[in-house]
């Protein structure tokens, strides 16, 4: 069970609501997760974000050229008389 839990103070032990020390300086998640690597990290989810909202918006504009009906008889021979 976890007891601790983030928040915008810090950590804060779940059971009792008091703040938790931060870790020791050899903790390896400290040691992993800098600010910097923690920034970085975001800016790329972004534009991750950012290229599958645009991907999206790409399918989506080709599922409705999809699903237009065919064109009429007499709209082909119009299209074939202005060759």
């Amino acid at each position: 069970m976890v007891d601790r839990a983030y928040s915008t103070a810090g950590l804060i032990h779940l059971a009792t609501g008091k703040p938790v020390p931060p870790p020791e300086s050899d903790d390896v998640e400290s040691a992993l997760c800098s600010d910097g690597r923690i920034v970085e990290g975001v800016r790329e989810l972004a534009n991750k974000a950012k290229l599958l909202r645009a991907g999206q918006a790409e399918l989506a504009e080709g599922a409705a050229e999809a699903t237009a009906p065919p064109p009429s008889l007499d709209e082909v021979e119009a299209l074939r008389d202005q060759r």
